[in-house]
């Protein structure tokens, strides 16, 4: 079962082989803060049961680089390798995210960082412990009407 902790662990492992030496922060900090850095976090946008059995999640995940000094075209690279990883069906441990939007803003007093917002989409189980007995026999009786 896929759960917002997993979509961490695997998110932060991949800001990880992707750029090695960036701290990556999952809550933002201001304090204490070394750059370059990321910083991301996950936000439910709906949560929803698509049948009986199913749920429907769709969540946005945001992602900042703060570099040290900036440039802007390392900032776009970073995007595009980042969107590179992921790609249309992102792989993690407990199975596959479907990502469906990928855009980015820059933010901050000065611009200086760029946001990017992903749209993530996965469908898991919902357990149900109520089952009903098994049928075994169907008897079916019909009365066939011609009507003129």
């Amino acid at each position: 079962m896929i759960t917002y902790g997993a979509i961490v662990r695997a998110f932060t492992s991949t800001l990880k082989k992707l750029f090695p030496g960036h701290k990556i922060y999952s809550i933002a900090r201001a304090e204490d803060m070394v750059r370059p850095a990321f910083f991301f976090y996950l936000k439910p946008v709906l949560v929803e049961p698509s049948n009986k059995h199913t749920r429907r999640n769709i969540l946005s995940l945001y992602v900042d680089y703060h570099q040290k000094v900036k440039n802007e075209a390392e900032m776009y690279d970073a995007a595009y390798k980042i969107r590179d990883a992921l790609g249309w069906k992102y792989k993690i441990p407990e199975g596959y995210i479907n990502v469906t939007e990928f855009d980015w803003e820059f933010v901050g007093k000065k611009r200086d960082v760029i946001e990017l917002n992903i749209t993530l989409e996965y469908f898991d189980t919902i357990d149900d412990d109520e089952h009903a007995e098994l049928i075994e026999d169907v008897c079916i009786d019909y009365n066939l009407k011609e009507e003129f």
